[in-house]
């Protein structure tokens, strides 16, 4: 599956020194070379060539005399879920030795849960602070597409090991567990499958990028949202509401998330309960899920979400699928079945996933070397 977001989303690929004397990044289009890194689900399914052959949609065209209307009303529905980072995030040129040590990953540290400088930062008395971090690691959501996964893994990864620690969050946590308290009924013999919205299940283009679209939702004040469902998301969870309660867990408004979700369940229900932007921790920008809200044991939670950031906290119950947008021969929804069945049978899922994407071991290998590399420059 190439990647065809409609933000249109250029990639920032690091070069040796000895290779780009001017710059020490380069922009690079997602061209074919960069088709050689795979997101590990398309290596789940073992039925893969069979699934190919994907029967075309029917797509709704919108007049285009209501287009600009259309996108000018719907614009006020966007998600503004890290929308400040994502339209501010300029890539810069860092100097060359500012580079060396960020290809060797960080030479930052933490001191007592606060971020302090390195020595050579110290000299300029300078301090890093959160901000400096974003701007270095973060990569949208957009980012997340075939060929570039494990580059917006790792950037991700990095980012996440400066989170604040998991103390700092519970006052929050404990506020969204007494209003979630016993909305939940859960199946005992059931996993929980907690399932993203935008960009895992569905796509809105609010900005009318697309010509056509799959549906067109409107919201109770007859606001246009324009859909695109991911390939077999139907069949998806036709199957896996015979393993999991399922529950959506979104950074979304309810407004905004409730018609797209009438939507989907207009035939059958699918969902035992609905988690909104109000049920997620903000911390800089982000809208952090919390898995700890469930009365459910977290070797029996799965979330599956198109951000890594989303679950950062709990890298070893994600599965990250790749960005949708309106990818006609996406296959992921139907690889992570085949992945389900096997999960199923495990008594804690996150061995299993933590053996399949290895998350946790990439956030402790890069703590364990910013940790060595602080010590070496302390030294010096």
């Amino acid at each position: 599956m190439e990647c065809h977001s409609p933000h249109k989303v250029k990639i920032l690929i690091k070069t040796k020194k000895e290779e780009s004397s001017d710059s020490n990044f380069i922009e690079k289009n997602r061209t074919s070379d960069l088709m050689e890194k795979k997101n590990p689900i398309r290596e789940l399914s073992t039925n893969i060539n069979l699934i190919k052959q994907i029967v075309a949609k029917s797509k709704t065209s919108i007049d285009i005399t209501k287009r600009e209307n259309i996108k000018k009303i719907s614009m006020t529905l966007l998600p503004s879920t890290e929308k400040t980072i994502e339209n501010n995030f300029i890539s810069k040129t860092i100097d060359e030795d500012d580079s060396e040590a960020d290809s060797d990953y960080s030479i930052l540290t933490l001191n007592e849960d606060e971020l302090i400088s390195s020595p050579k930062k110290e000299n300029n008395k300078k301090t890093t602070t959160f901000k400096d971090i974003l701007h270095r690691y973060y990569r949208p959501p957009s980012h997340n597409c075939q060929g570039n996964y494990d580059n917006y893994v790792d950037s991700c990864i990095k980012l996440i090991s400066y989170f604040k620690p998991f103390k700092f969050f519970k006052p929050m946590i404990d506020n969204i567990k007494i209003d979630i308290f016993n909305k939940i009924l859960y199946d005992n013999d059931k996993y929980l499958l907690v399932l993203d919205l935008d960009e895992t299940m569905i796509s809105a283009d609010l900005e009318l990028e697309w010509h056509t679209h799959d549906e067109i939702i409107y919201t109770k004040d007859c606001i246009a949202i324009p859909i695109n469902i991911r390939p077999f998301l139907f069949e998806f969870l036709e199957e896996a509401i015979k393993y999991f309660d399922i529950v959506v867990y979104t950074a979304s408004l309810s407004d905004y998330a409730d018609p797209i979700l009438d939507f989907i369940e207009r035939d059958k229900s699918y969902f035992k309960h609905r988690l909104y932007r109000q049920h997620c921790i903000y911390y800089e920008n982000f809208y952090i899920k919390d898995l700890s809200i469930f009365n459910k044991p977290l070797e029996k939670i799965i979330i599956v979400d198109n951000n890594l950031l989303s679950f950062g906290n709990y890298l070893s119950n994600g599965i990250l699928i790749t960005s949708f947008y309106n990818e006609v021969d996406d296959l992921d929804l139907t690889c992570i079945l085949e992945f389900f069945k096997v999960l199923t049978t495990k008594n804690d899922v996150r061995e299993e996933l933590e053996n399949t994407f290895g998350f946790t071991s990439k956030l402790k290998e890069f703590e364990s070397l910013r940790r060595e590399k602080s010590k070496k420059k302390l030294k010096s």
